[in-house]
């Protein structure tokens, strides 16, 4: 999955300061939910913002999840990717929540 370099920081910040998270700086745990409409568009919903998912480019190699549980020194694979998802901010959502806060 792709997304952006930074989120808006409302979504994380109870306070909701308007600064951009980094990535790196995003808590531990839930990002948010997928939402699938009934015309076949999906969107993730991180706190009160949408944002647009998207197929991402081709991928040219094979490439398999795996997961690796130190409890039972055991080695699980998880299947195939078949592809990317590019995620980006949902502009007409955003630009609607602006005009009804003036």
């Amino acid at each position: 999955m792709q997304l952006p370099s930074v989120l808006p920081s409302k979504a994380f910040d109870p306070e909701g300061n308007d600064r951009p998270v980094p990535l790196s700086e995003l808590p531990e745990g839930l990002l948010g939910k997928i939402v699938v409409y009934k015309s076949g568009k999906i969107k993730l919903r991180i706190g009160e913002f949408l944002f647009d998912i998207t197929s991402g480019t081709p991928m040219n190699f094979h490439q398999e999840v795996a997961v690796f549980s130190p409890q039972s020194s055991a080695c699980y694979i998880l299947g195939d990717v078949s592809g990317r998802m590019l995620i980006t901010p949902d502009l007409e959502d955003l630009l609607s929540k602006r005009d009804s806060r003036r």
